[in-house]
């Protein structure tokens, strides 16, 4: 079961790291936005995307803050306004996070408990608890970011 969450959790991250990048009509480049989180008093800064949630939520944003090759943070099914009580890793349209700061290697992070809000059309921020998948320890997290 364990290998499956894993498996599934890096086909996530590929997914979003492959296609969240927004093609601009005026000259088919990319555009990012900038984004941190604070994950266990530890700051990761770095570029943030957004594409239409995965699975058919309707409305809603997946996001991705990245720094580098060494960090990212993933909150999934982002409202399109207001806030959302993030919960634990389910995939069905509810709104939670999953985040990584050893890459390529887990352990990776998933939500305990807490709140995303958008709070723009193009930027949002969460706060939160996370637990590490491996040693089921949890952590204070909280982040930021904006996106063209």
């Amino acid at each position: 079961m364990k290998q499956l969450k894993t498996s599934t959790f890096f086909l996530m991250l590929f997914i979003l790291l492959n296609a969240c990048k927004k093609t601009t009509t005026e000259d088919s480049g990319t555009e990012q936005g900038t984004g941190t989180f604070t994950l266990a008093g530890q700051t990761y800064k770095g570029s943030c995307n957004a594409i239409p949630a995965i699975g058919g939520c309707s409305g809603k944003v997946d996001i991705t803050i990245t720094q580098g090759s060494t960090a990212l943070c993933n909150a999934y099914a982002v409202p399109s306004s207001g806030s959302a009580s993030l919960i634990g890793q389910n995939f069905n349209c509810n709104s939670y996070l999953i985040c990584n700061v050893t890459l390529p290697n887990p352990p990776g992070y998933t939500t305990v408990s807490g709140t995303v809000t958008r709070t723009g059309t193009n930027s949002f921020s969460f706060t939160g608890t996370v637990k590490n998948n491996n040693t089921s320890v949890q952590s204070s997290i909280s982040g930021s970011g904006t996106w063209k």
